[in-house]
């Protein structure tokens, strides 16, 4: 499941994979197979989708300078992220690593 908006991360037992991205990105694009892909094999992990234009104070928070953007967050705290494409590989490493 893909939640899209404003971030309410809790500190729960679940970890959170936030996507920033922004609506006419070319690569954010083509990242969406691969995080609809990620959030349909892996359950214990949240992903929230953030689009530029309707949450620019946690673009600003997050210190995101380009997208797409991923970060990992566990317990509340940023574990890891990782800015431009890859493939599902690298995302399932980075919430692996956290």
């Amino acid at each position: 499941m893909i939640l899209k908006g404003v971030i309410y991360v809790s500190e729960s037992e679940k970890g959170v994979l936030l996507d920033f991205y922004s609506a006419g990105c070319a690569p954010c694009k083509r990242m969406d197979p691969v995080i609809r892909n990620f959030s349909e094999q892996n359950d214990a992990v949240e992903v929230r989708r953030i689009e530029a234009s309707d949450a620019p104070e946690e673009f600003k928070s997050y210190n995101i300078g380009s997208v797409p953007t991923f970060i990992y967050l566990k317990d509340g705290k940023e574990k890891g992220r990782i800015t431009g494409v890859c493939g599902i590989k690298d995302i399932e490493r980075l919430v692996s690593e956290g």
